[in-house]
């Protein structure tokens, strides 16, 4: 293999990323029109949907008595009614209420917690490798590696 076949090949690979950029910029402005063309009806049929779920909400509100049991129907496909809200958790103070969690639950807080340590690999990057290897860390795939790369994406 010579330096002209690489270039050869090269070219050949440089056209076609060409012809595929064209074909993509093509399909985004069929895309984009599209979109022109749809989203006033769309727009329109979501501003309507809102409009009629709202009207479906104060239909439900005004007959609670019709929801006692069962609390909530499905009516052609949709299911009107009520549910008990799930609520949200607020912890106004995250280093008592884990201090109590730990006292509560001494065996099982790491269930009620979220405890995260790692190690800050772009950190250790800037450490030469010989300090890496006294900290047990493995440089991976650092070996001469074939490049093909668009100088346009760098």
């Amino acid at each position: 293999m010579t330096l002209a076949d690489i270039e050869k090949v090269t070219g050949a690979y440089a056209e076609q990323r060409a012809r595929l950029a064209e074909l993509v910029a093509e399909l985004e402005g069929e895309i984009a029109a599209l979109k022109r063309r749809r989203m006033p009806a769309i727009r329109a049929a979501a501003e309507e949907a809102a409009r009629r779920r709202e009207a479906v909400e104060e239909a439900v509100a005004a007959a609670p008595d019709l929801f006692v049991r069962p609390r909530s129907l499905i009516i052609r496909g949709i299911r009107v009614g009520f549910e008990k809200g799930r609520g949200r958790i607020e912890v106004p103070d995250p280093e008592a209420t884990i201090k109590r969690i730990k006292q509560r639950y001494p065996d099982e807080w790491v269930l009620y917690v979220h405890v995260r340590e790692t190690p800050n690999k772009d950190a250790l990057r800037s450490l030469p490798a010989d300090e890496l290897r006294r900290l047990g860390v493995h440089i991976e795939d650092a070996a001469d590696r074939i490049v093909v790369r668009a100088t346009d994406s760098e």
